[in-house]
C-alpha cells in the first residue's frame, strides 16, 4: 500500500503507476459522469463514481487478485480501514469477472484518513475497505479508482484465488 498525495513528488514510482497518476492530474473530474473510462485497454482504467460514506463498521473487506486500485478523491473525505493479506482469506462473495473479493474483516488492520487530492494504493497483496466515515460525519466523496493490471509492474496475482 502506498498513500499519498497527488501533488506529491512521484519520479520513485513504477512507470505504469506514474502514467496512473499523470491521468488523475490531467483529467478535470468535475465534468465527468459517472462510468468507467479506458486509459490503456483492458490493462488500465478508470472507474469514476460518488460513495456516500458510512460507520466504517459497516464497510465490508476487499482485496484484488489481478489489479492494482490507485484510488483518488476528487471531492470528500473517507475513512478506509487496511491490512496484508495472508493468502488463505476465506472468500465470502466473489465476483471473478470484476476481479472483486470479499472476505472477513482481519483481527488487525490500519485506518487511514483520506482526502480530497490523497491518493492511496492498494496491490493484489493487501486487503482493504472503503467507505468509511471519518469521525462519523457521513458525506458524499467523488471517487476515481484507476485500475491498473499488477503484470504492467511485474507483480502477479497472491494466491490462486
Amino acid at each position: 500500500m502506498i498513500a499519498t498525495n497527488l501533488a506529491d513528488e512521484d519520479g520513485w514510482l513504477p512507470s505504469a503507476l506514474k502514467r496512473a497518476f499523470a491521468y488523475l492530474r490531467e483529467t478535470d473530474f468535475s465534468r465527468l459522469k459517472s462510468g468507467t473510462y479506458p486509459i490503456e485497454g483492458r490493462d488500465m482504467f478508470a472507474k469514476v463514481f460518488s460513495v456516500d460514506t458510512q460507520d466504517i463498521a459497516l464497510c465490508k473487506a476487499e482485496f484484488h487478485n489481478t489489479f492494482i486500485d490507485v484510488q483518488y478523491w476528487a471531492d470528500g473525505a473517507e475513512l478506509l480501514a487496511c491490512s496484508q493479506r495472508q493468502g488463505d482469506e476465506q472468500i465470502i462473495e466473489s465476483h471473478p469477472d470484476d476481479d472483486l473479493y470479499f472476505c472477513p474483516v482481519p483481527d488487525e488492520e490500519s485506518l487511514l484518513h483520506a482526502k480530497k487530492g490523497d491518493v492511496i494504493v492498494f496491490f493484489p497483496s493487501d486487503i482493504h475497505r472503503p467507505g468509511g466515515a471519518w469521525r462519523g460525519r457521513s458525506v458524499t466523496c467523488r471517487k476515481v479508482v484507476v485500475k491498473v493490471n499488477a503484470r504492467l509492474i511485474g507483480r502477479g496475482r497472491r494466491g490462486s484465488r
